[in-house]
Formats: structure tokens, sequence, C-alpha cells
């Protein structure tokens, strides 16, 4: 599909960069969220994060309302436009977001494949990958309140083919 595409992920790696945030982590989640080189330690600032859960809380009231206001400038934008726009939140539902959306997709797979990816991919301890998935809202609600599901418990070519199935349902005509 011919979309604008929002990473919010992205923006908040590109937001712990900047001076002013910087300056409200260091202040109110801790000093050591950043490398003497002064970038972000995104795996100390997860471990503390997911160990304290008061420190993920302020964290989270730095950046979610600044991706917010990013992803909702280029929502009205795309929309001037006529433009399709697809925003990447992974916590969509824990952010209460879901209402300001037409359409949600939910790609998901299993808790134990999750899991699995996180020690894998993200190079992450079992106990902190365990912490990270406590923390989101539980799957079956998240299928519940979602319009269309990807499952993604196997490998990219089976996605791509959910993912083209959805993109030609989304493009019919209305």
């Amino acid at each position: 599909m011919d979309v604008d595409f929002f990473d919010s992920d992205a923006s908040a790696r590109q937001l712990l960069e900047t001076p002013d945030v910087r300056t409200q982590v260091i202040q109110n989640v801790s000093p050591h969220a950043y490398k003497p080189d002064g970038s972000a330690d995104r795996f100390a600032l997860r471990t503390l994060v997911f160990d304290h859960p008061e420190k993920r809380k302020s964290l989270e009231n730095i950046l979610h309302p600044l991706i917010r206001k990013q992803w909702t400038a280029r929502a009205a934008c795309a929309q001037k436009n006529e433009r399709p726009y697809l925003v990447d939140i992974p916590l969509l539902f824990e952010t209460n977001a879901e209402p300001l959306f037409d359409r949600i997709v939910l790609v998901g797979c299993s808790p134990e494949i999750q899991h699995q990816r996180l020690l894998k991919l993200r190079h992450l301890e079992a106990s902190l990958a365990a912490k990270i998935l406590a923390s989101q809202w539980d799957l079956g609600v998240k299928i519940q309140k979602s319009h269309h599901i990807v499952w993604n418990d196997t490998d990219l070519d089976n996605l791509a083919a959910q993912a083209n199935l959805l993109a030609a349902i989304l493009n019919r005509p209305k």
C-alpha cells in the first residue's frame, strides 16, 4: 500500500537524543540513562524502568505526549493531502490512543514466541523480557479491541502474505 507511515519506537529513540528530553530524563528518571558520550543508554534505561515502575511512568510521561504530538501532526497533514496514514504504536491500548483511529490492525504472536524474540532479537535476559511482557495488556483484550489481526508466529513469507491480503481488503472501494 502507498501510505504515509509513522513509527512510534523510532520516534522515541530520536527523542531520547534531543537535548530537552535528555535533560528531563536525567532529572526525572536517572542520570544513568545516558552514556558518557551523551547518547541514550537504551539497555540501562530499559532495565531501570522495568525494575522501577515509577521510573517507567516518569519516562512515559516525558515521551508519550511528544510522540503523540508528532503522529497527530502528521495525521492531520495526511488527511489534508487525502493520503492513507499508518501509525505503528506498540502501546496503542496502554496509552488509550485507540479512539483516535479509524481501523486498528494488531500484529500479534503467541506469548511464547514474543518472549523468544525478545531474548533472541533484543538480547534481553529472560527476567527482563518477562517484566516487559507483564507490563503490556492481555493479548486477548487487544484482539477483541482490534478490527484486523495479522498473526506473526511463523516466518516473513507468511507475514508478507497476510500483509498483502490485509492491504487488498483495506484498498477495496467502499
